[in-house]
């Protein structure tokens, strides 16, 4: 009887033993296992070489150089010890930062210790014998290299490291993306396609599983020497009038091509390459002058009285005026109480569109946005609004670097969501005559005017000429134009427009940018801000404006220049005429092959 309860026992355990090795064997060896297989093997990368960067004429101005980064592999890292040891072979002398960041990353993860590593003796232990450093690895990787610095950061803009959200959109770590200006919107093409290669983690045996595809070279529209002298004449302009900041901007109207794309002050985007230090980007990010800003494309300004060509098509296009239409100016007007004035409350006489347009009179808008008040029954500020939206401004304008808020035009929906406040027609005659609400970025303005020699041909802006093969001379052209839309207004109102800027720079009150070489036609624009003087009334804060075209006849470049708080817009248009000047005496742009 025992002998059976004994062999029974026995029976049992004997199938337990077999039911639970099985049952280890297949579900947590078995997990084990698979884990190996996943783990064993992981994929390393190639890094292609990013595209180079030259101006539309093959000047290079964005190379790559040769440099080394350090990475460690925690995986290979048993102990403290073993780090230190390491990091006193390698000279990294932070080793609490090392250890940190060893116990937070996961088994196989690829850590960045350092860009641009340059010790050299220890590169050179290293590449003659890897297998005695495991845990640590120097790359060879290439680094970008401004070379014009300064002259072309805003629109080149610079590369860094990727960051936690960048993963989100599909970026690995530890790679060097597009951060600004064309280096962020081509970042694409730019990159072009890391190579991988599969390493047994086991026996670090590896092999390449594809070779890296370089970036593709971008020839961009800009000319490098119509880039230089820009800078130049806007600097001084800046340093003789005590400007915070300044803008230039030269457009091909044939292509939309810029020429010349110019935002001061600026900085040297070689100072992001490899990480910027800290004391560097604490010094950027305090300059009362902000020179990483991008002032073309992200930053809005209030018009001033460049703003009167949108006012003038709103009163030609809705038929409330003509050129039959004048009014008497008497250099003030005093409307519900406010006194407005022309400039230095000159007598501007009795003018029509055309003469308002070329002595930029406050007043005639003013009584010409009454007069179409009065026959819309209160829509004068609706059909204001309506036809800035069609020549542009407040919109996003599609050039190809990225562009910030589109800023707004003066609306009585604006000023109740501003400040809860409710219209009032002295709103309307500022609103006129580019003040109030309104802001607007200086690429728009270029737009307005662009669209305003084109009769109605809104050509989209853009900063890269041609794409080209890292590996030949090839390019694929993008010179063909690009039409935003058609801006069908009564060719009497462009002829009208055009009557007015071509009278303002011969005849009106920019007289200053009448070239001896060449014709422009132009509209200025002194814009107030901040608030006024007690005593006077005046606004000393001031943004001057310029913006236009020439040959007046047959209009190939468009232009616009700002002076940020540089005074009146007198000085830019000074700014303007000595930069037009040298186009065409020493450059010779007439001759130049597009």
């Amino acid at each position: 009887m025992h002998d059976k309860i004994f062999s029974s026992i026995l029976s049992f355990i004997l199938i337990f033993v077999i039911i639970t090795s099985s049952l280890y064997l297949q579900v947590i060896e078995g997990a084990k296992l698979k884990l190996d297989s996943t783990t064993r093997f992981k994929t390393a990368f190639i890094n292609a070489d990013r595209g180079l960067i030259f101006d539309r004429n093959g000047t290079l101005l964005v190379q790559n150089r040769s440099t080394f980064s350090l990475y460690m592999h925690p995986g290979y890292i048993p102990d403290r010890k073993y780090l230190d040891k390491l990091m006193d072979d390698a000279g990294f002398a932070d080793k609490e930062l090392a250890f940190q960041t060893y116990t937070t990353k996961k088994f196989y993860d690829s850590i960045l210790l350092k860009r641009n590593y340059d010790n050299s003796t220890f590169i050179t232990k290293y590449l003659a014998d890897e297998t005695q450093y495991k845990g640590i690895e120097v790359v060879r990787e290439s680094q970008r290299v401004y070379l014009d610095k300064d002259l072309t950061a805003h629109l080149i803009g610079y590369t860094g490291d990727t960051n936690d959200s960048d993963k989100t959109l599909g970026y690995r770590e530890n790679t060097q993306i597009g951060r600004a200006g064309v280096e962020q919107s081509y970042d694409t093409l730019l990159r072009g396609v890391d190579g991988k290669i599969s390493i047994d983690n086991k026996t670090q045996s590896s092999s390449v599983e594809s070779q890296p595809i370089n970036g593709k070279n971008l020839y961009l529209s800009i000319d490098i020497n119509i880039q230089k002298e820009l800078v130049t004449v806007l600097s001084d302009g800046i340093s003789k009038y005590g400007a915070n900041g300044g803008v230039g901007l030269l457009q091909n109207l044939d292509t939309g091509e810029i020429l010349a794309y110019v935002s001061l002050p600026s900085y040297d985007p070689n100072m992001f390459v490899g990480g910027i230090s800290e004391s560097d980007y604490r010094k950027l990010n305090t300059d009362p002058h902000t020179p990483e800003l991008d002032r073309i494309s992200q930053t809005n300004f209030p018009p001033g009285s460049i703003f009167k060509i949108a006012t003038a098509s709103s009163l030609l296009e809705s038929g409330s005026e003509d050129t039959n239409v004048t009014f008497t100016t008497g250099g003030i007007f005093k409307y519900g109480g406010t006194t407005f004035r022309d400039f230095s409350s000159i007598d501007q006489g009795t003018l029509n569109i055309v003469g308002g347009l070329c002595r930029s009179s406050n007043i005639f808008f003013m009584k010409s946005s009454l007069l179409m008040d009065d026959k819309l029954s209160g829509g004068a500020i609706g059909q204001i609004d309506k036809y800035a939206g069609i020549l542009g401004l407040g919109k996003k304008t599609g050039i190809d670097v990225p562009e910030g808020y589109p800023g707004d035009i003066s609306s009585p929906e604006l000023k109740k969501e501003l400040y809860g406040q409710d219209w009032l027609t002295g709103d309307l005659l500022n609103a006129a005559i580019g003040q109030g609400l309104t802001l607007v970025s200086p690429i728009q303005i270029l737009g307005m005017v662009g669209t305003l020699a084109n009769n109605g041909n809104a050509i989209k802006p853009r900063v890269v000429h041609s794409i080209g093969d890292s590996e030949s001379v090839n390019q694929t052209s993008l010179t063909q134009k690009v039409y935003k839309d058609k801006v069908n207004f009564k060719q009497s109102t462009w002829d009208t427009i055009k009557q007015g800027l071509f009278c303002g720079t011969h005849m009106g009150i920019i007289q200053d940018l009448n070239s001896p070489y060449v014709s422009v036609s132009a509209k200025s624009g002194t814009a107030e801000f901040g608030a006024p003087d007690p005593k006077t009334g005046a606004y000393p804060d001031r943004h001057g404006w310029v913006g236009g075209f020439f040959p007046s006849d047959k209009p190939k470049y468009a232009f616009t220049l700002l002076l940020e708080k540089g005074g009146t817009s007198n000085n830019t248009v000074k700014l303007a005429r000595t930069f037009i000047d040298w186009l065409y005496k020493d450059y010779k742009i007439d001759t130049q092959n597009e």
